[in-house]
């Protein structure tokens, strides 16, 4: 599975209305997903650990972690 995404960052301003739907779509296809505590605040995720951040799976997993700006999505 080379090429896959492994870690999405998105911005805390579209979290709330994009969170919901992605996971529903990403449920259809069966990924497994892990996040941050503000993505978990959001939709059901099980707890993403620091190494999450530089996995590559190699599966239908992803970590997703919510940002507050691009220093922190850079960091």
């Amino acid at each position: 599975m080379c090429n896959a995404t492994e870690t999405l960052l998105v911005h805390e301003k579209i979290a709330k209305i994009l969170l919901p739907a992605l996971k529903n779509e990403l449920d259809k296809k069966g990924v497994e997903l892990v996040g941050c505590d503000k993505t978990r605040s959001i939709i059901p995720a099980g707890e993403a650990k620091e190494e999450d951040w530089r996995a590559e799976y190699l599966d239908y997993k992803l970590s997703i972690k919510v940002v507050r700006d691009i220093n922190e999505a850079i960091n």
